[in-house]
């Protein structure tokens, strides 16, 4: 007599789902480091002037850090079963964001104003590039964001069991991790990103 060991299709979703994450976020490496060695390359053989940084930027970088403390506690949350506050810290990861892309939308204004356009020369134009490149992979995974909030909105009209039930099922937990995984690698990149310009400040 032979046994069959019976699969969750949500583990198999979820499995799959991080798999495709893994990947852009390879993808997404790949992209930045392609650009950032470009301009290394350029920096040698051409003898660029050195990285201008905008001081909204080091603002932006303590708000992007304060984004991956707030997807932590939305987890923590959610495994205490406090579906009030996960709701409220998941807007403010949202309100977090929005600051940031507005502090680099001046940061950006900021560098016109003092002189340095992107055509202004190729060290500003890549840090116009890589930040904007940046900016657009936020933009990017803000659909998937805003579609939890939307979930929750839904639940918050409904009665205290469907907050009881949303935080009863692991798959809507595994969403908000592949989610906040995101936010997490973008937080990452963006520190990455300054440790690059500030060294590229100092060099001449």
């Amino acid at each position: 007599m032979s046994s069959k060991s019976t699969k969750d299709p949500k583990e198999d979703n979820f499995f799959g789902t991080s798999i495709i994450l893994y990947l852009i976020l390879a993808a997404i490496t790949f992209l930045f480091a392609g650009v950032m060695g470009a301009y290394m390359y350029n920096r040698f053989t051409v003898t660029l002037p050195p990285i201008h940084i905008p001081n909204l930027f080091y603002l932006s970088t303590v708000v992007i850090l304060a984004v991956s403390y707030l997807c932590q506690r939305v987890l923590t949350f959610f495994d205490k079963g406090d579906f009030a506050k996960l709701n409220n810290y998941w807007i403010y990861i949202l309100i977090g964001l929005f600051i940031f892309g507005l502090m680099q939308y001046f940061g950006w204004n900021e560098l016109i104003r003092s002189g340095y356009p992107a055509s202004s020369n190729n060290s500003i134009g890549y840090l116009f590039a890589l930040s904007a490149l940046h900016l657009i992979h936020i933009l990017g995974g803000l659909p998937f964001h805003l579609k939890e909030n939307w979930r929750h909105y839904l639940i918050k009209k409904k009665d205290d069991f469907a907050a009881l039930e949303y935080l009863s099922q692991q798959s809507n937990r595994e969403r908000l991790l592949l989610i906040c995984k995101y936010w997490h690698y973008l937080d990452i990149l963006w520190l990455v990103l300054m440790i690059f310009f500030g060294i590229n400040a100092i060099w001449t």
